[in-house]
């Protein structure tokens, strides 16, 4: 017995040692690659939670910008509490309305306001884009352009232009929150053209649904500035808090 497992030691020591050296190096690419090729099809529960987190990331930007309603519009009214800052920080508080209305065809939307408050009215009407979203009602960001009129008391008129974001994120079915700004593009004041009004607009809020209605709640805060050329004439700085209701068609 022992001479049999010493003649069948030296004959593998025989052949081990006589291959050459390519042999060796083209049975370790063999053993290399065949590894690879096992780590590639191989199945691990990591693996799985990862696809099917991107699988279901998948499905929601689908969900998002597939089956876009082809027509809706809606109506609204708001109550609005103002608190004005003029340029020497002398703060006064006055109370307003405002309604609304939009209509919306797929992406496309057309929106018109009107607001009152101490015996001003102002208006504006604009053009509404869905970048993202199927509808009103749901996850969306829309990108709006458009004109308002207003005057400022103690001021003057002027009608300029603004453009902005506007984001409705639901955070669960029936409630969201949503944020927007907007910028003013600079504008003449009517009967002053020397004067120049720019500014912005910002606002966060929340809302509850209910079928097709839907209960707001709003902060907004705006920054008018009056020019002359470089000179700064007049500033306002205004903190509105916003109640309303939306009608959804």
């Amino acid at each position: 017995m022992k001479v049999r497992f010493f003649l069948a030691s030296k004959m593998f020591f025989l052949l081990l040692f006589s291959f050459p050296a390519y042999s060796i190096e083209g049975v370790y690419r063999v053993v290399i690659e065949k590894q690879k090729e096992k780590q590639s099809s191989r199945w691990s529960l990591l693996d799985w939670m990862t696809t099917k987190k991107n699988i279901a990331l998948m499905d929601q930007w689908l969900a998002l910008n597939t089956k876009k309603t082809f027509f809706e519009g809606n109506f609204g009214f708001q109550m609005i509490d103002l608190k004005r800052a003029n340029q020497a920080n002398l703060q006064s508080k006055v109370t307003g309305t405002s309604a609304n209305a939009s209509l919306y065809f797929k992406m496309l939307g057309l929106d018109y306001r009107e607001v009152w408050i101490d015996n001003n009215a102002s208006e504006y009407y604009g053009l509404n884009l869905i970048l993202l979203g199927s509808s009103l009602q749901s996850t969306n960001l829309r990108l709006s352009y458009g004109q308002r009129q207003i005057n400022f008391e103690g001021v003057g008129k002027v009608k300029h232009g603004l453009w902005g974001p506007h984001l409705d994120l639901y955070l669960l079915s029936f409630i969201g929150v949503s944020g927007k700004y907007q910028k003013y593009t600079s504008s003449e004041l009517k009967g002053n053209p020397a004067t120049e009004l720019s500014g912005e607009i910002s606002s966060v809020g929340a809302f509850l649904e209910f079928g097709p209605i839907r209960i707001t709640g709003e902060k907004r805060k705006s920054l008018n500035s009056f020019k002359n050329g470089t000179v700064l004439e007049h500033r306002l700085k205004d903190e509105e808090t916003v109640y309303g209701l939306q009608l959804f068609l």
